[in-house]
């Protein structure tokens, strides 16, 4: 049977030859692999975006939570748990604790994850004077507090964990002596030995966080309040704080 080739040339235009299909799944293989590719790093890069800003925002609140806590530092001494006395502030390199007047306002309550413990009245002692430790444990910056300065045999602070994935940190503490010459020291109180007429408290103090994705991030915060220890240990009235949240 010979067919006509007016019809046999129609179905040839109208249709597809095998090679012309496989070229067509091969582009749009190629075209799906490709858009797939770029969805996923669009999605992979709005994730690391969100990831990095909840990062930094967290550390903004942590940097506001410091300078809070630093500016109301007072020269209140203490009485440990054994009953020691213990400077207004002390520390070295990796932590340093202090008393402050009052209770932070900022950065949201939600960054201080700490148990509270309630009395037999259903009300969390606290004090208008807390003592306040901050500290570096697994890479995690903590802050602990104790609602009362003077802290009894049991006394146990309550702890937040306020910024994660920490490297290390350092602390650095700057002081003017009598002669009035700027000093710079890793302890406090200062060796006595080279600085004996170091005030109580020092004038700022210097924290440097580092991180794997930032590397080192630093913040210097001034001590606003000099109160005489002799007004705080007396029961007098306290001074009011000088600025910021207290």
């Amino acid at each position: 049977m010979i067919m006509n080739p007016v019809l046999n040339k129609s179905w040839r235009l109208n249709g597809f030859t095998l090679l012309e299909l496989v070229v067509a799944i091969a582009i749009f293989s190629i075209i799906s692999t490709a858009s797939a590719y770029f969805i996923r790093n669009v999605l992979l890069a709005q994730e690391r975006g969100n990831e990095i800003a909840t990062q930094l925002e967290d550390l903004q609140k942590v940097w506001l939570l410091l300078q809070q806590d630093i500016e109301q530092v007072v020269a209140r001494s203490i009485r440990d748990q054994h009953g020691d006395q213990q400077p207004a502030l002390s520390g070295d390199q990796q932590q340093v604790a202090f008393t402050r007047i009052g209770w932070p306002l900022l950065p949201p309550r939600e960054i201080l994850r700490a148990e509270k413990k309630e009395d037999s009245k259903g009300v969390l002692p606290r004090s208008e004077v807390l003592r306040v430790r901050y500290y570096l444990e697994n890479e995690q910056l903590m802050r602990a507090y104790w609602p009362v300065p003077d802290q009894a045999e049991d006394a146990q602070p309550q702890i937040s964990t306020v910024l994660s994935n920490v490297k290390s940190m350092q602390l650095q503490y700057v002081f003017s002596t009598q002669n009035a010459k700027q000093q710079t020291s890793d302890l406090w109180p200062p060796d006595p030995a080279y600085f004996p007429d170091a005030p109580l408290l020092p004038q700022s103090v210097k924290v440097t966080l580092t991180f794997d994705r930032y590397g080192e991030l630093y913040r210097w915060f001034e001590i606003l309040n000099h109160a005489p220890t002799s007004a705080l240990l007396s029961g007098q009235p306290t001074p009011s704080p000088a600025k910021g949240g207290g």
